[in-house]
């Protein structure tokens, strides 16, 4: 019984982990483009600079 619940445990940790892998890998290129999307419209000396743009 034990190690039963041990295995449930270790797919469930899993499971999590997954998930939060999905999580990021879908919200971190939303995150580039709103940042990309930022600095093209607010075109100032200090935030072309931010944006590595000469």
């Amino acid at each position: 019984m034990y190690k039963t619940l041990f295995k449930e445990k270790s797919i469930f940790r899993l499971f999590i982990f997954s998930y939060f892998f999905l999580l990021v890998s879908f919200f971190f290129p939303l995150f580039i483009v709103f940042f990309l999307i930022v600095c093209m419209f607010s075109v100032k000396g200090r935030d072309v600079l931010l944006c590595g743009w000469n």
